[in-house]
């Protein structure tokens, strides 16, 4: 970074199952990260809606949908997936008919409807259900069973290793990836950590992302143009080292 043989160090709330992945990328930009997930994700054990038999394809817009088996018919079933992390879990959990559609939910009923299916459709989720997916394939007539597969589980307080770093100035930014783990970061603040955050900028995958955290006073907030990781990590990168890019938009305090 810009010949600095210190790496920069830069706290991660991520979910506990996602953090060490965005960990691993910064490493290999030469940051130093540190994992504070603000969730933790478990698996629920509910038994599926009355009908799944009935499904005529699976949707899946997370990874977690997989962390615990499915019915093996399901399995002959044509599924649908956002994005390829959500496709690669679907294809190691038995799915044998994986089409990768965009990684966004209401992207995929498009996408879904587009391929001409009719449904029912069963969606593999979270207790979080995203609007746009059930809202569009409702407006198109196609039904729609939900089975909740997992919860993400908001953690009430801060790792002592992240207030520790925190207060001691180590840390250059925090990186936001939705704004329920913004809500979980702002949550965790008191005032002596609130007093830390001005030598701090904020990164976030998105404005909304940023949403919870946009009126604490950091020294510099900075939201990707695209939610996209790649996007976020590439001009984090370019920041550190120089001219912020065009790619982020960048709010002064």
């Amino acid at each position: 970074m810009a010949g600095n043989s210190t790496r920069i160090g830069l706290l991660v709330t991520r979910p506990a199952d996602l953090a060490p992945a965005t960990a691993r990328r910064l490493r290999r930009l030469g940051f130093s990260a540190l994992l504070a997930p603000a969730l933790g994700i478990e698996p629920l054990h509910e038994p599926p809606p009355e009908g799944w038999e009935r499904a005529a394809a699976v949707i899946a817009t997370s990874p977690r949908a997989f962390l615990s088996p499915v019915p093996a018919p399901l399995l002959a079933r044509p599924l649908f997936a956002v994005g390829g992390r959500t496709a690669r879990a679907a294809r190691a959990a038995g799915f044998r008919q994986v089409h990768t559609g965009p990684a966004d939910a209401a992207a995929l009923a498009e996408a879904i409807l587009e391929a001409g299916a009719r449904g029912p459709l069963l969606h593999l989720a979270g207790t979080e259900v995203a609007g746009g997916l059930a809202g569009r394939l409702d407006e198109a007539g196609v039904p729609l069973m939900v089975w909740r597969r997992y919860r993400a589980r908001l953690q009430p307080v801060m790792p002592p290793h992240a207030r520790r770093a925190l207060l001691s100035g180590r840390l250059a930014g925090v990186l936001f990836y939705s704004a329920r783990t913004a809500a979980a970061f702002r949550a965790w603040l008191d005032a002596e950590l609130k007093a830390r955050l001005a030598g701090l900028d904020a990164w976030g995958l998105s404005e909304a992302a940023l949403g919870p955290v946009q009126d604490l006073p950091w020294r510099g907030r900075h939201a990707a143009a695209h939610p996209r990781e790649n996007v976020l990590l590439t001009a984090l990168a370019a920041h550190y080292a120089g001219p912020e890019p065009a790619g982020m938009r960048r709010h002064e305090r």
